[in-house]
C-alpha cells in the first residue's frame, strides 16, 4: 500500500488570499528586449484568471526603468512605495508595490494570446 503523502497532509496550509503576487521575475540579460518577460508576464496574468484570482501585484526598484516600462505597458498601476528603513543610510532605491486588476480582453501580445 502507498500513501501519498502531499496528498493526505499539505506541506502548507492554504492561504486564504484575495490577490496573487508576482515574485523573483527575471530574465536572463542576453534574452531582454526579445519579449521574453512580456510573455513571463502574460503567462502569470493568464494563470491568475484560471484560478479566479482579478488581481496581480508586484515589487519593482524604482531604479529597473526598463522593468518598470514593461509594467507599465502591461498596464501595471503603483499602489504604494515601501519605505526604505536603511535606504538613506545605504542609498539602497526604494521599492514599488504595482497592481493590476486583470481584464481578460487585454491579455494578448499585438493582438494574439500566449496560448495562440
Amino acid at each position: 500500500y502507498t500513501l501519498n503523502l502531499h496528498e493526505a497532509l499539505p506541506i502548507w496550509p492554504k492561504p486564504n488570499c484575495q490577490h496573487l503576487y508576482v515574485s523573483n521575475l527575471a530574465v536572463r540579460k542576453s534574452c531582454r528586449r526579445q519579449g521574453v518577460g512580456e510573455n513571463l508576464l502574460l503567462a502569470c496574468e493568464q494563470t491568475a484568471l484560471e484560478w479566479g484570482f482579478k488581481d496581480l501585484y508586484l515589487h519593482v526598484l524604482e531604479n529597473n526603468y526598463q522593468a518598470r516600462q514593461l509594467y507599465l505597458k502591461r498596464g501595471y498601476e503603483l499602489h504604494r512605495v515601501e519605505p526604505s528603513y536603511t535606504g538613506g543610510l545605504l542609498r539602497l532605491p526604494k521599492r514599488l508595490l504595482l497592481h493590476k486588476q486583470i481584464n481578460p480582453a487585454g491579455l494578448s501580445l499585438q493582438g494574439q494570446t500566449l496560448s495562440q
